[in-house]
């Protein structure tokens, strides 16, 4: 609703039925001059707006107001990047709050942290109610999620059950009639003012940047997700349709922002080739020192001095026994010992 209102404004006095490619096109063109004088605007801006007029044609539509959607015919405005990470400092930053002593931080953290554990989007968990959490089971039921309003059930690890008792405890204290876990006042006259509604996460993260100077600028609830999928996809044995069907994700092309953690797997495989590479290397060496291969594998391996028949194999080697003893100095270098303290001679006194 927020994201439809400006751009029906903007479209002015054009009767739904009017609507065509054309008029979309125009709209983002319109747009994009707008943008380019005030810049520092979302990059997600442009799409969001094309989404929200998409999604209520598609209801007209439905309605048989109109026969076709006007916004299929028209590409999609190229979103910002999302390949943003948590920073371990962040991350440790997020958990400190989440026991701090301001209430207001404490749950603007733990709402980011949750986002994270559960790789849901924050919307999902923002209208997550009570009677769809199970403790017991550790698993939660997500409703009327983005894609086509489908229900998703999560589980979650006995850390992130941790989180919601702490959660539970602080919002039931604050909020004892609601039937969201996390909620905020409603300030809205057509609804009970003081009421509770869904949490207004954005507001508390602005407020936790801007009011308490708590959080870094850039860091947003929505990077939890990114990071909690980010990191299943690197560390753990689920495979990429499993990682999905957690996700909520629908489409593969969709899921491609994740493709570049993916390569993390390939660790052990990488770390199984360096050995082959390790004699590749050790041969080259050998090669440039005019050492014998086993001379040079005993060298690096055995961690010792060279035998002096080795030492008059390399030496035979010449001229490249220069580069042979700067390998071995490599290999073993010398312990420099305690430097002796020269005594200082004191005139005019002789040794008896």
């Amino acid at each position: 609703k927020s994201r439809i209102i400006p751009v029906l404004k903007k479209l002015g006095d054009v009767a739904i039925g009017k609507i065509t490619p054309n008029t979309v096109e125009n709209y983002l063109t319109a747009r994009k001059a707008e943008r380019e004088k005030k810049p520092g605007q979302p990059d997600d801006q442009l799409r969001l707006e094309l989404d929200a007029l998409s999604a209520t044609l598609a209801y007209v539509k439905k309605m048989k107001v109109i026969e076709t959607n006007p916004t299929l015919g028209v590409s999609r405005p190229r979103g910002g990047t999302r390949a943003r990470r948590w920073t371990p400092a962040e991350e440790g930053l997020l958990m400190q709050l989440s026991g701090g002593k301001v209430k207001a931080l404490r749950k603007t953290a733990r709402f980011m942290l949750l986002v994270r554990a559960l790789v849901c989007r924050p919307g999902e968990l923002q209208h997550a109610r009570y009677a769809d959490l199970d403790l017991e089971r550790q698993t939660i039921t997500l409703r009327d999620t983005k894609y086509k309003g489908e229900t998703r059930t999560v589980p979650f690890s006995s850390v992130t059950k941790s989180l919601f008792m702490a959660v539970l405890e602080d919002e039931l204290a604050d909020f004892p009639g609601s039937p969201y876990i996390f909620s905020s006042r409603s300030r809205k006259k057509s609804e009970e003012k003081g009421g509770p509604v869904p949490y207004h996460y954005g507001t508390a993260i602005q407020n936790a940047r801007t009011k308490y100077k708590a959080l870094p600028k850039g860091l947003t609830a929505h990077i939890g997700r990114h990071e909690g999928a980010s990191d299943l996809v690197e560390d753990s044995t689920l495979t990429m349709p499993q990682i999905m069907r957690l996700t909520g994700h629908h489409s593969a092309q969709v899921f491609e922002i994740y493709n570049h953690a993916e390569p993390v797997k390939f660790a052990p495989q990488i770390e199984a080739h360096e050995a082959h590479r390790q004699e590749d290397r050790i041969a080259a060496a050998a090669s440039l020192a005019g050492i014998p291969l086993h001379v040079m594998r005993g060298l690096l391996f055995a961690n010792r001095k060279p035998t002096d028949s080795e030492m008059a194999t390399i030496k035979d080697k010449e001229p490249s026994s220069e580069v042979a003893s700067r390998f071995i100095d490599l290999v073993n270098p010398r312990r420099a010992g305690p430097a002796k303290k020269k005594k200082k001679k004191v005139a005019g006194k002789k040794k008896p």
